[in-house]
């Protein structure tokens, strides 16, 4: 399966997506806010970055932009918020953002159809 990267804040949302991904045979890695995340990012590599929109060090497209644009990531990007409006969704087009999934109700049944999208995409790229 794949390698995912998962980037947030929240231990809760960290030990939940890696349980549920792990069960599904997803290798999780986890990384607490974006300074590990770009640690990470430069020991291995990944299929997938998840990453939450609001952390306290570097938020919302800042983050994106320094995948995409100072590491020059072209790794499909998940992000997950439970803030998501049609204004971030405008900002986060041209930084090729992949999907945009809304913690909340029924976050792990459409995080992982998500992933499932994102991942026959990048497949069918390949």
């Amino acid at each position: 399966m794949a390698s995912i990267l998962l980037i947030d804040d929240s231990e809760l949302v960290q030990q939940m997506v890696s349980l549920a991904l792990a069960t599904q045979g997803h290798q999780v890695t986890v990384a607490r806010d974006m300074r590990h995340g770009v640690r990470r990012l430069r020991d291995a590599s990944f299929d997938l970055i998840l990453m939450d929109l609001n952390m306290p060090e570097v938020r919302g497209e800042a983050g994106v932009r320094l995948l995409r644009q100072r590491l020059e990531l072209e790794i499909p990007i998940i992000i997950l918020s439970g803030e998501i409006t049609k204004d971030t969704i405008a900002v986060m087009a041209p930084l090729k953002v992949s999907h945009f999934v809304a913690k909340g109700e029924d976050f792990e049944v459409r995080l992982d159809a998500a992933i499932t999208q994102v991942l026959g995409e990048k497949a069918e790229g390949d």
